[in-house]
């Protein structure tokens, strides 16, 4: 599907072409007109760099894959790894942040690609941490990305609230997979998918468990919906 910079890039090489023509053929006669192709050949690359340098995301994610994995029956420990698929939209990018983490000790044993990460930093009461690429990146480039951690007592069996994971799309995104695996001695109940878009309305469904695993998948969510699955215990 052609973008608006691109569309401005094509009508203007289009409508410069008759000018070029005529600089071959007679440049004497349409010099006007020649220099209007010009301004179009102009306005067509200033539209497509903004477009490109100010508008575009600095990265594209093809697939987002978040699983939940319940280590023991009293969900004391879960350990979280979401993979991803990307492609870089502008060169020299060096790193890529991972954000709105809390504070504290329930995140443990994190690590970007198996290793320690880059940076970390609280920003906002958030714990961000980040991934630092060997050399700046090139636009155009893909890559793929594991991020892994534990979280400790935060899913307690005691508790009769309800509750989820989470992934706010904050990066253009063609895939999202959120995905809970139960342990075999505790599955949740009432497991449902919700979506809150930026107005705050919720659309619900259920979603099945299948040998211990509640899956939920969309296409192409949109910038700054919320996803989550939740259950009950």
């Amino acid at each position: 599907m052609l973008k608006l910079d691109r569309i401005l890039a094509i009508l203007g090489l289009l409508l410069a072409i008759p000018g070029v023509l005529v600089l071959f053929q007679s440049p004497h006669k349409e010099a006007g007109f020649l220099f209007a192709s010009i301004l179009c050949l102009v306005f067509a690359y200033t539209s497509h760099f903004y477009w490109w340098e100010f508008r575009q995301s600095f990265f594209t994610h093809f697939e987002v894959n978040k699983t939940v994995t319940f280590q023991d029956p009293q969900a004391r420990v879960v350990r979280v790894e979401t993979r991803i698929k990307s492609r870089v939209n502008h060169s020299g990018i060096t790193q890529l942040w991972f954000r709105n983490f809390q504070p504290g000790d329930k995140y443990r044993r994190v690590t970007v690609d198996e290793r320690p990460p880059g940076s970390t930093k609280t920003k906002g009461g958030s714990l961000d941490f980040c991934k630092e690429f060997d050399r700046p990146q090139t636009s155009q480039g893909t890559f793929e990305t594991k991020v892994s951690y534990e979280v400790h007592d935060a899913f307690p069996l005691t508790n009769p609230d309800e509750f989820f994971i989470t992934h706010v799309v904050g990066t253009p995104t063609k895939l999202l997979r959120l995905r809970v695996r139960f342990h075999n001695a505790k599955i949740g109940r009432n497991v449902r998918g919700v979506v809150t878009g930026l107005s705050g309305a919720e659309r619900i469904r259920e979603i099945p468990v299948d040998s211990e695993l509640a899956q939920y998948e969309i296409r192409n969510p949109r910038i700054g919906s919320r996803h989550t699955i939740e259950w009950e215990w």
